[in-house]
């Protein structure tokens, strides 16, 4: 799913809550404490003492949030995808090495985890 996509979900979805106990109102507010769906009446009234939030602040902050963790996501698969070439060319060179074969087997490990850290 695009981000776009997301975007127009958002806001089509935020206009088409309403409030439990009152129908026929939009839920406006989400209320922290309760975690629940309010109208201003519900807000003003029952949780008048509680946090609340705007939904569409809330939903803008949980987008922003999702978009932050896209780009760390990217990132990291961008890492990721270098560390991966180093080992295919590392794979890739063949040169004589005074070292046996068993030496570079138990060396394999090590090498590999070095070439993975984050």
């Amino acid at each position: 799913m695009r981000l776009q996509t997301v975007k127009c979900e958002v806001s089509s979805w935020s206009e088409s809550v309403y409030c439990k106990k009152h129908p026929n109102e939009r839920g406006n507010y989400f209320c922290l404490s309760c975690h629940t769906i309010v109208c201003t009446a519900c807000i003003v009234n029952e949780h008048a003492d509680h946090q609340a939030s705007e939904m569409t602040a809330l939903l803008r902050q949980q987008q922003q949030d999702v978009e932050g963790l896209r780009d760390v996501v990217r990132d990291r698969n961008e890492t990721l995808r270098k560390r991966l070439a180093q080992l295919e060319s590392l794979r890739l060179v063949r040169t004589p090495c005074p070292l046996k074969s068993t030496q570079l087997y138990l060396l394999l490990p090590e090498r590999i985890a070095n070439a993975l850290k984050w």
